[in-house]
């Protein structure tokens, strides 16, 4: 990863990022990126994670993900080109199976909130989930930063965007309980209450409906595929299309006597900016299509231009004009409308501070979820867990604080400690996932030593509780506390004793005096991956396999 990125950029590389690219222009730029050609045109762009966000990975070394997006920013691919994470490889969790997890993200449009995606492959990386959290956000951060870069999403981060694509079909209904398209129903007395010239009656004045067509999911709904394609192409882009259409026997679409061309009894008011609708803005209509719909005996459809200074992303009123009795002054009728935010990008904060979207509370409301970073998020979820260990830890506690109370009566000694070391093995190791191991220390001597870098630490709550908490037991107690009482592989060791010497399994005695020998061979153990640990990382993770905890604890025995 250290070479250039031409160089990394091989064949099968830039295949599988932009499976659609010929081939790849010049690297250029700080960070580097390249485009990707298909018949000479440039249809995206091609980079690297390392370069572009500098990520680490569970054991604080880098790793090198080629990652493609497309013009619209969507991902097209990634190849996952270098890693050294502890606990992935041929005999752990295999490397395949990370690339399966990761390809999930094909396809994805990242101007969207990515939260609790549902990715395929997860049950494979089980044991590994850091390496994966912290590539996957390594993919999601660098795209999006060289989407900016390269002004597909927009200069502002946090920019809301109309989406012109998401589609689901829905009949009339829908779109109107949905709030896609609005009605207005006006009957003659509501006319003449307001001030209007009518005849008075109940009967229907007029049934008013106004929608924004532009988004696939409202415009393909109301005019089926072909139609809607055909009237969005008279438009120049940036320019909105809205649909209006009416019963009754009040006839909106006629044109001013004094301005030509100007349809007198209809405008669009948005804040303080009133737009007159025009005869030029106007596209031959199409029926309605959407299953359901209603006879129509008037229907227009208005593309108003970008500068007209149309937002379509804010709330705006269609106003229906009735001229009072005698001449008098005409009397307004509003059908407000604001699309909804299904059909708007942007940032999950962005899309809740503009009305688009609820906000979540976590943490019994404590917390605004949009406002927590990954790693907050990871301890929001992770609530139930970290309760339970800070509950077994406080036991624990207790315990060490009254242990000569405690021993006295040794068989009330032995129910506590077994029950106590049996929920250490099941939850602790084999559901938290709260084995410390050797790589767990010298990935956090690494960071400690090399340019301190927190988030892989804090995406593991559990872990990092604990690992505090032995810390502070090491300097006030030595090392008894996590080895004797807090160790899933210990618990399962004095557990898989106890069991033994019940069933009768004949048992093997060595003397103190050769125990004395041995006991220096794990001392020379560990001196020498501290030393294997300062000249590599990949050596020193074949060298800790010499440690049984990462194969019957986080990995539940599932390796070869």
């Amino acid at each position: 990863m250290e070479d250039p990125l031409a160089s990394r950029l091989s064949t099968a590389v830039v295949q599988s990022a932009f499976p659609d690219a010929d081939g790849i222009g010049a690297v250029v730029g700080d960070p580097p990126v390249a485009p990707a050609l298909k018949d000479g045109e440039t249809v995206g762009y091609v980079f690297s994670t390392f370069e572009t966000v500098s990520p680490r990975g569970f054991g604080g070394e880098p790793f090198d993900i080629i990652v493609g997006i497309d013009g619209e920013g969507r991902i097209t691919g990634s190849h996952l080109l270098e890693q050294h994470e502890p606990i992935i490889g041929d005999k752990m969790v295999p490397e395949s199976a990370m690339v399966h997890y990761l390809d999930s993200l094909d396809g994805l449009d990242i101007s969207k909130p990515i939260r609790k995606r549902r990715m395929r492959g997860v049950d494979g990386v089980a044991g590994a989930t850091t390496s994966a959290t912290l590539m996957h956000g390594a993919i999601i951060m660098s795209a999006r930063r060289i989407a900016r870069i390269k002004e597909i999403l927009g200069d502002d981060d946090g920019a809301l965007a109309l989406d012109l694509d998401v589609h689901a079909p829905r009949d009339w209904r829908e779109l109107l309980e949905s709030g896609s398209v609005t009605r207005l129903h006006l009957t003659g007395a509501d006319v003449a209450r307001a001030g209007g010239s009518s005849d008075g009656s109940d009967a229907t004045f007029i049934d008013l409906y106004t929608a924004l067509a532009t988004p696939a999911g409202i415009g393909r709904n109301l005019f089926g595929d072909q139609w809607y394609g055909h009237h969005l192409s008279q438009l120049e882009i940036g320019a909105q299309l809205v649909m209006v259409a009416s019963r009754g026997h009040y006839a909106w679409k006629r044109l001013s006597a004094n301005q030509a061309g100007l349809y007198e009894r209809l405008q669009i008011v948005q804040g303080d900016r009133t737009i007159r609708l025009t005869k030029q803005q106007s596209l031959p209509p199409s029926a309605l299509r959407a299953p359901g719909a209603p006879g129509i005996d008037e229907m227009g459809l208005f593309g108003l231009p970008k500068a007209s200074g149309f937002d379509p992303l804010a709330p705006w009123r269609l106003e229906l004009l009735v001229s009072g009795p005698d001449g008098a002054e005409p009397v307004s009728f509003s059908l407000p409308y604001r699309i909804s935010g299904a059909f708007v990008l942007g940032d999950e904060m962005a899309l809740e501070d503009a009305g688009f979207a609820e906000p979540n509370y976590v943490l019994f409301g404590w917390l605004r979820e949009s406002a927590l970073n990954t790693w907050q998020r990871i301890w929001v979820e992770s609530v139930v867990n970290i309760a339970i260990l800070l509950a077994l830890l406080t036991v624990l506690t207790l315990l060490l604080i009254f242990q000569d109370t405690l021993g006295r009566p040794r068989r009330w000694h032995a129910i506590v400690r077994v029950g106590f070391l049996s929920f250490v093995l099941i939850w602790l190791g084999w559901i938290a996932g709260g084995q410390l191991s050797v790589i767990n220390l010298f990935s956090y001597g690494r960071a400690l030593i090399g340019g301190f870098d927190p988030l892989p630490f804090l995406v593991e709550p559990v872990i990092l509780i604990v690992a505090v908490y032995t810390a502070l037991s090491l300097l006030l107690l030595g090392r008894g506390v996590f080895c004797g009482w807090l160790c899933p592989y210990g618990a399962l060791q004095e557990l898989a004793n106890r069991l033994a010497r019940l069933f009768r399994v004949p048992q093997l005695t060595v003397s103190f005096a050769l125990n004395e020998k041995l006991w220096a061979i794990k001392y020379v153990a560990i001196v020498a991956l501290v030393g294997l640990a300062g000249y590599s990382m990949d050596a020193t993770r074949v060298a800790a396999e010499i440690e049984p905890f990462k194969t019957a604890i986080t990995l539940k025995f599932e390796r070869a």
